[in-house]
């Protein structure tokens, strides 16, 4: 079970070391990083939450999770969380999409193993004794 769970981590870190390198991911990522700041501020202002209720709100709707409880009293934030989640879900979903790029790229640049009892086929053989 720890194997495979650091297997999967290193993949996944792989991943992101490669995703890192094209500015589309790095520019989504900021936007993503700006919008969850954005959302936590709003939120905490807005409802007087504390910033961890804020944050925790913030990266809820960007995920569309249940927020836990808490709920908007406030018809602009309601408002703001439309714009909010229309906007967040598709620049996260844009950062994924590009992240499990990279975990397949990276996957494919490994090395395959190699089962000695596999030959590959490279013509089918030809019969004995055609017309």
């Amino acid at each position: 079970m720890e194997l495979a769970l650091a297997l999967m981590a290193a993949r996944f870190a792989r991943a992101a070391r490669r995703a890192w390198r094209e500015a589309e991911f790095r520019a989504l990522a900021a936007g993503v990083l700006s919008l969850i700041v954005t959302g936590t501020v709003v939120y905490s202002i807005g409802e007087g939450w504390s910033v961890a209720q804020g944050l925790y709100f913030a990266v809820m709707t960007l995920t569309t999770s249940d927020t836990g409880g808490l709920h908007l009293t406030d018809d602009v934030l309601r408002l703001f969380t439309v714009v909010y989640s229309l906007l967040g879900i598709a620049l996260l979903l844009r950062t994924i999409w590009l992240l499990g790029r990279g975990y397949l790229q990276a996957r494919d640049d490994l090395p395959r193993p190699t089962n000695p009892l596999h030959r590959e086929r490279s013509a089918v053989p030809e019969e004995a004794g055609g017309s």
